[in-house]
């Protein structure tokens, strides 16, 4: 298994290795879009909007809720559970990304998460926006606020060294409050965050999902998990 942010490693190639030493006949693409860095490599695809001109087997559905994945269970019922499940940059932008943490094990007999770091994430993003003669407001530099725009959620993996855990941080308003985080660094060299899993997936939301019970609480306990793991 390999948890990593390092710059050196391309985890992509490796995934792409692994699938074909493996002979793998049956890889799912969780979220994914045509054009994507698994084209070639999946042969199944996830998807609420998803690209009909794909020459992938494609599943329309919406990830969050049971009912998005009802042709993928019929699939997994009479063909058995897929040998590899991808979901790259799919996590950090759903509303519920427990239920598909969930899913995958019972889909897939193995996987792989990719997403940004947490040190990408809660960095400040220079954003320009061009003119709108329309909505004069918006044009300029946005600097008011930390990471992706459309990003909900913070990753972190923490307990390498025994049995890695999944963490999710909700990206909470109070994060841009936060000035004293110095080991955050946009270092365009760090790579992403890389999680393989098999059989199972160990995970955790922060504070198991409960934002309190008070405002230093939360800052305390994102000050001091965010620290942790990678």
């Amino acid at each position: 298994m390999i948890y990593n942010i390092e710059p050196q490693f391309d985890s992509r190639l490796a995934v792409k290795q692994y699938i074909v030493e493996k002979q793998f006949t049956r890889v799912l693409d969780v979220g994914g879009s045509y054009g994507n860095w698994t084209k070639g490599y999946s042969t199944h695809f996830l998807d609420i909007n998803p690209n009909l001109d794909s020459p992938l087997k494609v599943f329309i559905g919406d990830i969050n809720d049971e009912y998005g994945w009802e042709e993928v269970m019929q699939d997994v019922i009479a063909n058995g559970k897929f040998d590899f499940a991808i979901a790259s940059h799919v996590l950090e932008d759903i509303r519920n990304p427990v239920y598909v943490l969930k899913k995958l094990p019972q889909i897939a007999k193995e996987g792989y998460i990719i997403g940004p770091n947490k040190h990408f994430e809660l960095s400040y993003v220079e954003n320009v926006v061009e003119r709108d003669d329309i909505n004069p407001p918006l044009c300029g530099v946005i600097r008011s606020y930390r990471g992706f725009c459309h990003h909900r959620w913070i990753m972190s993996i923490q307990d390498m060294e025994t049995t890695p855990v999944y963490c999710l941080f909700p990206k909470l308003p109070m994060i841009l409050c936060i000035s004293d985080w110095e080991w955050v660094n946009r270092n365009s060299e760090l790579g992403e965050l890389s999680f393989w899993w098999k059989d199972s997936i160990k995970f955790k939301v922060i504070n198991n999902d409960f934002i309190g019970p008070s405002p230093k609480f939360i800052f305390d306990l994102y000050r001091s998990e965010l620290l942790r793991g990678i």
